[in-house]
Formats: C-alpha cells, structure tokens, sequence
C-alpha cells in the first residue's frame, strides 16, 4: 500500500511540475544602445554622443571635465512550480556601464565594462 502511494505521489509531482523563464527587467539604472559605444571615438562633440547614446544615466563635472555615465542592472528570473508552490530564483543578474569623459565638449576617453553575477 505504501508503495502504491509512493508512486502516485510522484506521478502527481511529475505532472505538476512547469518551468518558466521571465523576461529581463532593470534593477537599477537606465537601459541603453550598448552595441553602440564601440563607435563612439575620441574627438567626438557632446552632441554626436547623444545621438548615438542618448541621454547618460549621471553625469559628473570635475576640473577634468564631464564624465557621462550609462549604466544598467538587470536581472531575468526562473520560476520552477512544483505542484502548486512556485520557486522564484535569479537566472542571471549583470550590468553594463559606459563611462565617457568629455573635454572641452569633446570626447577625450571611453570605457566600458560588462560584469555578470552568476
């Protein structure tokens, strides 16, 4: 009898287990065209790097200049429901930042960074 009920528990597990990936959403920051500061080069006008990027998540003044920071965390989630409780846990987390430092109105450096928290 035991076993018997062993077994239709599992088969009722099996059965009522899904799998499901969420869609990615911000944490923090602002999304932006990362594809699109590998063509941003030095000498280009403030303007030039708005069209490109749009407008920078933070910007910074100093005696150096004016850094543009981009910035966006995001994170895409998995839910795995057994039976009728649904586990919710990260399925990737990361960021991606570009940092632009402007001259005089002109570009003078580039950076970025891609991180991923797995």
């Amino acid at each position: 009898m035991a076993g018997r009920l062993n077994l239709l528990l599992l088969a009722l597990m099996a059965l009522g287990c899904s799998y499901a990936k969420g869609l990615p959403y911000i944490v923090d920051g602002e999304q932006f065209p990362d594809a699109k500061v590998a063509s941003i080069r030095e000498g280009m006008s403030a303007a030039e790097v708005l069209q490109i990027l749009g407008k920078p998540y933070e910007i910074e003044s100093s005696e150096y200049g004016e850094r543009w920071r981009y910035y966006v965390w995001q994170q895409q989630d998995e839910t795995i429901r057994y039976l009728f409780i649904p586990v919710r846990k990260p399925l990737y987390s990361g960021t991606k930042e570009a940092t632009i430092l402007l001259r005089n109105g002109r570009v003078k450096e580039v950076g970025f960074e891609h991180k991923r928290f797995d």
